[in-house]
């Protein structure tokens, strides 16, 4: 990964986000890159922790009391455009799902999946109109998965009138009994 927004870039560009719209769509000023020789995910780790403390509140979409003090220490540019984003991330906007506050990565390359990223991988979620349990399956095997790395998955039933915030509600409930399986009944 080379970069993260923490917003959903698309959705912004197609001006979802109500009166945050102008300032969003400045992609420049939220995009966080890797800095000399920290690693992207340590970027993220920090602004996680900056702004929401725990990853428990992060994926509540609590934005954490002590991100306005931290904000109000920098010098004024970067302050304005974190208050903005902070603001961004507080407010509730209608017909907008978790993608709101979901922290979005991009690779300048090409992702070739192998055995060691399929082994990091808990759980994927797909639309039922992308292809067949048996056709994920044999690209998983042809990517190099062998049956003990292929992570667990599920297919969502896909329809263009069903709001966003309905899947990602299924998403959710999905991936919960996954994590929960995995690491709460052992």
């Amino acid at each position: 990964m080379n970069c993260f927004f923490p917003y959903d870039t698309g959705a912004a560009h197609k001006q979802l986000y109500g009166s945050f719209n102008d300032s969003l769509s400045q992609f420049d000023q939220y995009k966080v890159s890797r800095i000399f020789s920290e690693e992207l995910h340590e970027l993220t780790s920090k602004f996680v922790y900056n702004f929401y403390n725990t990853n428990r509140q992060y994926l509540r979409g609590d934005v954490s009391k002590e991100a306005e003090d931290r904000i109000s220490s920098l010098e004024p540019p970067l302050q304005q455009v974190l208050i903005t984003l902070l603001s961004f991330l507080r407010t509730r906007i209608q017909g907008v799902d978790h993608r709101q506050r979901a922290i979005e990565c991009q690779a300048s390359e090409s992702i070739h999946l192998n055995k060691e990223i399929f082994s990091k991988i808990i759980w994927i979620g797909l639309p039922d109109l992308l292809f067949s349990p048996t056709e994920f399956l044999e690209i998983c095997r042809s990517l190099g998965g062998e049956p003990a790395n292929i992570p667990d998955y599920d297919f969502y039933e896909f329809h263009s009138s069903r709001e966003p915030s309905e899947i990602a509600a299924v998403l959710e409930a999905q991936a919960k009994d996954i994590i929960v399986k995995r690491y709460c009944q052992r």
